[in-house]
């Protein structure tokens, strides 16, 4: 249980848990696309602030900029 074996050109990781095997990807287009379909809105400048720095950017483009 817990072994990981990584895909040949870097792209995935394959997982072996309790319920199977699971395909993460490796790609952080892929995890950008995850983060905003589960937060449904970009950072408030706030969060920005306080968790990134730097100039504020909409990360998640089908939704509003944060205030």
């Amino acid at each position: 249980n817990g072994l990981i074996s990584i895909r040949n050109d870097g792209g995935a990781a394959a997982i072996t848990t309790d319920q199977g095997v699971q395909l993460w990807s490796l790609d952080p287009k892929d995890w950008a696309k995850a983060v905003c379909a589960s937060a449904a809105r970009n950072l408030t400048k706030a969060e920005w602030n306080t968790y990134v720095g730097g100039p504020y950017r909409v990360v998640c483009p089908q939704w509003p900029a944060g205030s």
